[in-house]
């Protein structure tokens, strides 16, 4: 999608809508700080732009002209975000993440040297993070991959450091995230398997709480996977008490939510009312697949309906 809203929360860029193209300020004043953001927060997805640094500052450390243009992705605030781009840390390619803006930075993949990087060349560069996989993309071929996982969620955005640039072409992809609220267990990984194959088979990102190692709680992990998926299921067969709690939590958050059970007696009085699939092994995926192209139906009809409204 092209972005619709930006915001300079610093220096103001030049930015011809019409075209879409966006301008980064001169070498003066604290350009470092010149960013552009969407308004949409994005867990997994990408974003891509056509990057031409123009102009940049003498380094005198490095002995050449400064020249950074980056992508800037799952952005919480300054001091917590991740960068992709080109001439930063004394590479031509570079994934990093902001500690403390400004000041404190964490560089977790770089290729090729500083020196390589050409005022007036044109570059296309496409920043994908789905989980904790971060790759940059140059012309259409990988050229740094990193792992992390520290920020899980947050907006997209431009920068420049120290260097006017030109950004055209700026695509952002969402990527529909679908998360599993179900019991541990060996007896229940077969069941898991077949959720996630059919859940990727529809085209989404599928997690469970299991599946990445950060360093809150487990409860934390579960709240900021809720808060940020588009799609929920519960499986309450066993009636884990955990499971429970959680599937409060994606009611209390209005999630879109499709549910499973192996048997009636797996749903408690408070939720014999809600409409569950209950399922064998053996048609578990025919009946989730039903269920998921409900779902997907009902997720797109508010996007269709604003891009309506968007036209009038």
């Amino acid at each position: 999608m092209k972005p619709k809203r930006y915001s300079c929360p610093y220096e103001e860029w030049t930015v011809d809508r019409d075209a879409g193209v966006f301008l980064s300020p001169g070498k003066e004043g604290r350009t470092e700080r010149a960013v552009v953001f969407t308004d949409e927060p994005i867990s997994d997805g990408s974003i891509s732009a056509t990057v031409t640094p123009i102009e940049g500052q003498w380094n005198k450390a490095l002995n050449c002209e400064f020249l950074e243009c980056a992508l800037m992705f799952r952005y919480a605030n300054e001091d917590r975000f991740y960068i992709a781009g080109i001439g930063g840390f004394g590479h031509k390619f570079y994934v990093g993440k902001s500690l403390r803006y400004g000041a404190d930075w964490d560089l977790l993949g770089h290729r090729g040297s500083v020196y390589e990087v050409r005022k007036g060349k044109t570059y296309e560069l496409r920043a994908e993070f789905v989980g904790n996989r971060l790759t940059l993309y140059a012309d259409g071929a990988p050229v740094v991959t990193a792992t992390d996982m520290d920020y899980v969620s947050g907006l997209c955005g431009l920068r420049a450091n120290q260097t006017r640039g030109r950004f055209e072409s700026i695509d952002i992809e969402k990527l529909r995230t679908c998360f599993i609220i179900m019991p541990f267990g060996p007896e229940m990984e077969p069941v898991h398997a077949v959720i996630k194959q059919t859940v990727e088979e529809h085209g989404m990102i599928c997690k469970r709480a299991d599946d990445s190692l950060l360093s809150e709680t487990i409860i934390e992990e579960v709240k900021g996977r809720i808060a940020i998926a588009d799609l929920v299921i519960v499986d309450f067969t066993g009636r884990n008490a955990n499971v429970y709690y959680e599937a409060g939590m994606a009611d209390a958050l209005e999630k879109k939510r499709i549910l499973l059970a192996q048997s009636r007696t797996d749903l408690v009085f408070d939720v014999q009312h809600v409409r569950a699939n209950i399922y064998s092994l053996e048609d578990l995926k025919s009946i989730l697949s039903r269920a998921l192209l409900q779902m997907l139906e009902e997720l797109r009809a508010p996007a269709r309906t604003r891009s309506a409204s968007d036209r009038s």
